[in-house]
């Protein structure tokens, strides 16, 4: 870190008392001092942190402040000479209309001014930055300005034209990595099918078909990519793994590719990854509380901190969101990942490579002898990583990772099965957090919920007792899926001393725990209803992400019984019917019945025997209940026939059933359940509501 002129300094502590005159605590700065500790001094002596002091300070000296994240255009590297921009700091951010924006760390030095003044021939714009976030974007810039040029990198910039040759595999190319950076793409797949290939993007977690290929375009594009991301493009019998870095109009991507040999051809797929990304907590979606709870669990200056969720989850992301909120030129932050998906300033960054014998374990125990002071383990998959992690949390060091678990509260016996006492993990434990993703509605044309509403709705409203905000609609903005982008939905749980002792004791079990750290923010349902409400997003996007246990917790946190036909919803598609059949002649007592369930949004199939049910359900698979009204006028003998043949035409259904009984003859049931019935007995007359109940009832039980 360079000192300054004397002059410099001088002059930028004349600005500062003229800005502060009532601030007499703002002394005399030493001349050997550098401009970013006197910046920290200026701060501190006018008790505000860094960020308000420039801040105040731009407002006070009538300067505008620098966007919170600097970036600058590597095309603008050049618009000063690098000595100046390095001793100054000056970072040139923007060209417009002959004026040069650049932000500064010090106005008041009068002679760096006039060496901008000489060095360019456009009129000067000034912005005020802190002199250590200048530094680093300085050094970004003039690290990717001399990586354009390295093999391995595509570069896609202007027009594309309307179509492209088949047999231009560059221009293919070109085209469908323009337009996976345009749909938000995380991944690009590459396969075979039917003697060629298709390619399908995902895009907001779900998959969509993008182009059919013949077969030697398939290929080509499948060799193109292996060749540029360092494989063997001759070589199709063995799994490949490569990468390739991209810039698209000036945004950065990396690119994670890999390969697998399959019958009819190899399967490529693409990961990408935008390194210009900006990691923040307040900016991945999270709630306010969450983002609260986050930052709670990271101010941490030692413990462990888990992230769980499936592989997709978002987890990498924040967890890199985290790191973005504590990083700072005090702390010392190592990361140890598998691979490195983004490239975060100031933050050294450890890639396993477990054919060098680099595993996490490995590469875990050599960086504590690094003096870190914040670590993050990318996965906890065996015993000997678990327990170094751990003991890192206890011998003063904050340890972020992962676990591939279901919950929050599972994290703690995975790492009881993984080998770590129950004393040592009940004092290292600091917090777990799940995560999923649900896809974001439409902002462009989502519509708000009314009536007629749909089933996931009213079974939502029947839980919450609150409707849900808006529903997808589909418009040109979104592809017409009624989503677009994606937002987390959070189990938060802070480790307290209940929950600590519960753990310590060994008798840890979601049931031991009760409510131990369990408040308003450690559920994903109910951080996905808070969505819902507020029209985030859907309940059938819900009902995707979590499955059945949306519902079971769901209903257990405002204390009502599971709506047994939501745990039957199509999750696909919600609206698809659920269908029970009545077996029986037509008699208005059978009417009446199916259209109680119509009301219930249940399907109707009539058959009058048996045999004719049997079809009904080979043609019909969403039945989920049979229901047989045995003839009011047959006998005890004709009645144990009828049972018989249904017995022959419908078990191997395996649906739930009931038998409607005559009625005033309650000896049938015992004589029915004595020949080997297992059906529900019900006896004539019946209300419509006792059917739907039984329905309801084995739905349930299913």
């Amino acid at each position: 870190m360079n000192s300054p002129d004397p002059a410099s300094l001088a002059a930028l502590h004349r600005l500062v008392c003229e800005c502060w005159p009532e601030a007499g605590a703002v002394q005399g700065l030493p001349p050997d001092m550098s401009l970013a500790h006197a910046w920290e001094a200026c701060a501190r002596a006018l008790e505000l942190d860094l960020h308000a002091f420039a801040a105040a300070l731009a407002q006070r000296a009538g300067l505008p402040l620098a966007p919170a994240v600097l970036r600058a255009d590597p095309e603008l590297a050049d618009a000063l000479p690098e000595g100046l921009m390095r001793a100054g700091p000056a970072l040139p951010l923007a060209l417009a209309e002959g004026v040069l924006s650049v932000a500064l760390a010090n106005p008041a030095d009068e002679a760096l001014l006039e060496k901008l003044r000489f060095s360019t021939p456009h009129r000067l714009q000034l912005l005020l930055a802190p002199p250590e976030e200048l530094e680093y974007a300085i050094q970004a810039m003039l690290a990717r300005r001399q990586d354009e040029e390295v093999p391995g990198r595509l570069l896609v910039r202007g027009a594309l034209p309307e179509r492209v040759d088949p047999d231009d595999t560059l221009g293919r190319v070109r085209r469908l990595l323009r337009d996976a950076v345009a749909w938000r793409a995380s991944d690009i797949h590459i396969h075979p099918l039917l003697g060629g290939g298709v390619v399908r993007m995902r895009v907001d977690g779900m998959l969509r078909r993008v182009a059919l290929l013949p077969g030697d375009e398939y290929r080509r594009l499948c060799n193109f990519f292996q060749a540029q991301g360092g494989m063997d493009p001759t070589n199709d019998r063995v799994p490949q793994d490569g990468s390739l870095s991209l810039e698209v109009d000036g945004r950065r991507y990396g690119l994670h590719l890999s390969t697998l040999p399959a019958r009819g051809g190899e399967r490529v797929v693409i990961r990408l990854l935008e390194q210009d990304r900006e990691f923040r907590l307040a900016r991945n979606g999270f709630s306010v509380a969450e983002v609260q709870a986050l930052r709670r669990l990271a101010r941490n200056t030692a413990g462990l901190l888990l992230m769980t969720g499936p592989t997709g989850s978002g987890k990498t992301s924040t967890l890199y969101g985290l790191l973005g909120e504590i990083n700072a030129p005090t702390r010392s932050v190592i990361t140890i990942e598998n691979p490195v998906e983004y490239v975060l300033p100031g933050i050294s960054q450890v890639e396993v490579n477990e054919k060098a014998g680099l595993d996490f374990a490995a590469a875990l125990r050599s960086a504590l002898r690094q003096d870190p002071n914040v670590l993050l383990v990318g996965e906890i998959r065996d015993s000997e990583t678990a327990a170094i992690a751990v003991q890192a949390a206890l011998t003063g060091h904050l340890v972020l990772s992962t676990l591939h678990t279901n919950d929050a509260l599972s994290a703690i016996p995975r790492l009881l099965d993984l080998g770590v006492t129950p004393a040592v993990l009940a004092d290292a434990l600091a917090g777990v957090v799940a995560q999923r993703l649900c896809r974001r509605l439409c902002n462009a044309c989502r519509v708000p919920v009314q009536a007629p509403l749909r089933r996931e709705e009213v079974h939502f409203q029947a839980v919450t007792r609150v409707l849900p905000g808006y529903r997808p609609a589909g418009c040109a903005a979104c592809q017409h899926t009624g989503y677009a982008g994606r937002l987390p939905i959070a189990e938060i749980i802070e480790v307290d001393e209940s929950l600590r002792e519960a753990v310590a004791a060994g008798r840890f079990s979601a049931r031991d725990a009760g409510a131990a750290g369990r408040g308003a923010l450690a559920s994903l349902a109910a951080s996905a209803a808070r969505h819902i409400m507020s029209g985030d997003t859907s309940v059938s996007e819900a009902m995707r992400v979590l499955g059945r246990r949306f519902w079971f917790d769901l209903a257990a946190q405002h204390a009502v019984a599971v709506p047994p036909e939501a745990l039957l919803l199509d999750v696909d598609d919600p609206a698809a019917s659920l269908a029970v059949l009545l077996v029986g002649e037509p008699d208005a007592e059978l009417d009446a019945i199916e259209a109680a369930l119509r009301r219930a949004w249940f399907d109707v199939l009539r058959a009058s025997t048996p045999a004719e049910g049997r079809r009904l359900l080979k043609a019909n698979d969403s039945a989920c209940f049979v229901l047989m009204a045995l003839p009011a006028a047959a006998t005890d003998a004709q009645v144990h026939e009828q049972v018989r043949l249904a017995r022959v035409e419908l078990a191997w259904s395996r649906l739930p059933a009931a038998l409607l009984l005559p009625a005033g003859r309650p000896h049938l049931a015992k004589s029915l359940a004595e020949r080997g019935a297992t059906s529900r007995m019900l006896e004539r007359p019946l209300a419509p509501s006792a059917v739907l109940q039984a329905v309801r009832a084995a739905m349930g039980d299913a």
